[in-house]
């Protein structure tokens, strides 16, 4: 069972391909877009440290976001990239 709150959408059912959802459940699946997948992609490059202060997470945070668009960037220009993990220890290198 899954409970949603939306101040968007009603919690009118609408026919989804051959189920029938909740209009928020169809409009999440449809612009979920890259929230959800970033948060997969950048799942295994967090960097496990202890922290004290809330500035150093967010700080950490923003760098494996830099790190994932710069992989992904990569990967838009190149014929045969690297996977991600040898793109991120040739990234720290530099």
């Amino acid at each position: 069972m899954v409970i949603v709150l939306s101040t968007v959408y009603t919690s009118e059912n609408i026919p989804n391909k051959d189920q029938v959802k909740p209009k928020c459940i169809v409009k999440y699946d449809k612009y979920m877009g890259g929230v959800d997948r970033t948060d997969q992609m950048i799942a295994n490059a967090k960097a496990c440290l202890k922290v004290s202060k809330w500035w150093e997470m967010v700080l950490f945070h923003i760098l494996t976001l830099i790190g994932l668009h710069s992989y992904l960037m990569y990967k838009g220009n190149v014929t045969n990239p690297m996977p991600p993990r040898h793109f991120r220890k040739r990234l720290i290198k530099m």
